[in-house]
């Protein structure tokens, strides 16, 4: 069995893992056009990492293999986060 099965299922996992969920905590699902909710990521200290975490927080999420199937299990995804400093401007 291929965990690769659908692309679709791929892209809230990606979109966690890359720490670029929008602060309301919600996101498009592409298989059924809706908004879901995102994964809660319980922040702490890093711990055990061979470098320095100096303004670093770490997490867990838990996410389902496949979103098309709850069913096929889940796995866990290590993030990483660094809080941005200074003011916000826009890009466009």
């Amino acid at each position: 069995m291929s965990i690769l099965r659908s692309p679709r299922s791929l892209v809230l996992p990606m979109v966690a893992a890359l720490g670029i969920l929008p602060a309301t905590g919600a996101v498009a699902d592409t298989t059924t056009g809706t908004a879901a909710t995102a994964p809660a990521i319980s922040w702490g200290a890093c711990t055990g990492l061979p470098v320095s975490t100096a303004g670093l927080e770490c997490g867990k999420l838990t996410v389902p293999l496949d979103y098309g199937n709850p069913a096929a299990g889940t796995v866990d995804v290590a993030v990483i986060r660094a809080k941005a400093t200074g003011t916000r401007s826009a890009c466009w």
